[in-house]
Formats: structure tokens, sequence, C-alpha cells
């Protein structure tokens, strides 16, 4: 529920901005097709691949190296 809240909220804010007030019918149309595209995957069994707690932990543990890494995936919070 709270991705699909997001998603809406991303949307309205798209509708808002200058592509989305100025843009022509290509820009607006490609916009929205990106984020058909992304929530797609977001939303689907695919999106396993971005989940970093999945992986192993001695894998996780050779490029986890700081900060940036440790935000990227629920271990680190």
């Amino acid at each position: 529920m709270r991705f699909e809240n997001r998603d809406k909220f991303y949307r309205k804010l798209v509708k808002k901005s200058p592509i989305g007030e100025y843009g022509s019918d290509y820009q607006q149309q490609s916009l929205v097709r990106s984020l058909d595209n992304a929530h797609r995957l977001l939303s689907s069994p695919a999106a396993k691949a971005f989940d970093l707690s999945l992986e192993p932990k001695a894998s996780f543990d050779k490029y986890n190296t700081g900060r940036f890494g440790l935000g990227c995936c629920s271990r680190g919070a």
C-alpha cells in the first residue's frame, strides 16, 4: 500500500511539473511510460534482483564498504 501511495503522489507531482504543464504530448507520454515501466518492475517478482537483504552474507560483506552500501538494504538500518 505504501508503494502505491507513493506512486500516486509522484504522479500528482509530475502533472504539476514543467513537463506535465508545458511539455509536448510526446514528452508527457514518455514520462508516464517511464513511470508505468518502473511501477511494473518494482511490483513484480523481478524486483527481488534489487533486494540486497537477499544477498549471501559473504558476498554482501565484500562490497559493503560504507554508509552508501548500508543505506541500500535493510541490514544496515
